[in-house]
């Protein structure tokens, strides 16, 4: 399995007061609680927590080869 395989979905529960921000070019999905991006196409980081806590439910699934 490769990255290219991988498809995550992140769903912010709960934002941080400050910071956590997800850092992404080329996410397939952007909203203020939804991201969807494909890791092997765009590099992505969270900004550091500063202020509050940040929960956040990530699901991942891996596409099968037809």
């Amino acid at each position: 399995m490769n990255l290219k395989d991988q498809q995550p979905l992140n769903i912010i529960l709960k934002k941080s007061i400050k910071g956590g921000q997800f850092i992404c070019k080329h996410p397939l999905v952007n909203t203020s609680r939804i991201k969807l991006f494909r890791p092997d196409l765009c590099e992505h980081a969270v900004s550091k927590v500063e202020q509050g806590t940040r929960y956040v439910l990530s699901i991942g699934w891996v596409k099968s080869a037809k």
